[in-house]
């Protein structure tokens, strides 16, 4: 066997591809080596911990509870806005709870995800029956230019009464997050 000692390994001029082995042949490391892989970042997770949010009747409204970072890699998350600026395709995703405080007023409801202002995905709730609370996860991949391409979250809700709907700040009820995907 030969040993092979180097610092860097850089493809040759004109080509970004450094191939090791061919089909077929694995590639193993010494006993306590590491290796270090692609990994699904930029990433964040973002949800509510302060005050809820008003959401009035039949007004489709930025959601902006998200005010607290369990993690953000690349500091993309600002102002309820994701902005990742490296480009790629990212799985973004949002969970919302809502509510009246009248029993028996929300007919339906609605969370958005937008890019860049307009809707890329709805994920819609109608009770059959009338009730005063309401639950939805939207989740999408969405390719990002690396630039000026943002992502948010809008709720929209409709009462019988006319009424205004509460969306949760809590963790576990209203969360905004987004990581990289490899591979594509």
């Amino acid at each position: 066997m030969s040993t092979l000692e180097v610092n860097i390994i850089k493809p040759i001029s004109g080509s970004s591809t450094v191939t090791l082995g061919e089909s077929g042949d694995t590639i193993a490391l010494a006993s306590g080596a590491s290796q270090t892989l692609a990994v699904m970042t930029p990433a964040f997770f973002a949800y509510g911990s302060g005050s809820n949010q008003t959401i009035p009747d039949q007004t489709g409204t930025k959601v902006t509870v998200f005010n607290t970072e369990l993690f953000d890699s690349h500091n993309f998350f600002s102002s309820n806005r994701f902005t990742p600026t490296i480009a790629g395709k990212y799985f973004c995703y949002a969970n919302l709870y809502w509510d009246t405080t009248s029993a028996n007023d929300l007919h339906n409801g609605a969370v958005q995800l937008r890019k860049n202002g307009s809707n890329y995905t709805t994920i819609e709730n109608n009770l059959n029956s009338h009730g005063s609370a309401m639950a939805a996860h939207v989740g999408a991949v969405i390719d990002f230019n690396g630039s000026s391409d943002y992502a948010e979250i809008y709720c929209y809700q409709n009462t019988a009464s006319g009424n205004s709907c509460t969306v949760y700040a809590s963790q576990q009820l209203s969360n905004f997050g987004a990581y990289k995907v490899i591979g594509v």
